[in-house]
């Protein structure tokens, strides 16, 4: 799909991890509801309900992925997913952190689990059940189950970086992928205002290419969809789903 002309597909992402005060996850899901764009909120399982609340009741788009933390059991993983699903009963995606081995990724695709975003891939890469779009950081290790590498950088390229199509600007071709945690790099505190600056970074250089090439904007569980060919969502577009 890189180079193809298609729209650039962009997923936005913002972590809420555990321990973080409840004025700064209100602040943050406040941010997402200003940008107005589809956000997931890689989200703690303490913070589930309150996403789903928001979500359903605040003007809010995109959806939640349950975020397990790094080396967690599989026992321990399964009892975390149950207990999210009791919140979000549509729940089909996860951030995990680390390595994820292949006992575990049968568990996730067994519990519905359709999308995990991940730090990257460990080496050597693991061969795809289905195949992937070219350029795409994903692939299908089990069937029923995708998973796709988070961009280094928060934000998108400007200046030299997107003159030279290098950093970020080698995933945001036309065709392209970009899966990004705008809360990448930022305190657990008083870091609202950097996510609302990235949020509109985000929007702006959306609309500064639009009638070049223009971006896709979508939530992280929708991703297999448009990996099946199923469509795509406009820039600004509305879809709700709470997984």
């Amino acid at each position: 799909m890189a180079g193809s002309g298609l729209p650039c597909t962009v997923v936005i992402c913002c972590s809420l991890p555990a321990g973080m005060g409840s004025d700064e996850v209100a602040s943050r899901l406040e941010a997402g509801r200003r940008a107005e764009l589809p956000i997931t909120w890689l989200a703690a399982p303490e913070w589930l309900n309150v996403v789903v609340e928001a979500c359903g009741g605040a003007g809010l788009t995109g959806g939640v992925a349950l975020e397990i933390p790094a080396g967690c059991p599989r026992s321990a993983a399964r009892d975390l997913l149950a207990h999210a699903r009791r919140a979000v009963p549509a729940l089909d995606a996860a951030v995990i952190h680390g390595p994820l081995d292949a006992a575990s990724r049968q568990d996730l695709a067994g519990s519905g689990i359709r999308v995990v975003c991940r730090d990257g891939f460990e080496p050597p890469a693991r061969g795809s059940r289905r195949p992937a779009p070219k350029g795409w950081r994903c692939h299908s290790p089990v069937w029923g189950l995708w998973e796709v590498a988070r961009a280094a950088e928060p934000v998108p390229p400007t200046g030299l970086g997107r003159l030279l199509g290098i950093g970020a600007a080698t995933t945001l071709g036309s065709g392209g992928l970009a899966v990004v945690d705008v809360a990448e790099g930022v305190p657990a505190s008083g870091a609202t205002a950097t996510i609302r600056g990235r949020l509109g970074r985000w929007k702006a250089w959306a609309a500064s290419r639009h009638s070049s090439s223009p971006t896709t904007f979508t939530p992280l569980s929708r991703l297999p969809d448009l990996i099946a060919g199923a469509g795509q969502v406009p820039v600004g577009g509305s879809i709700l789903r709470a997984a």
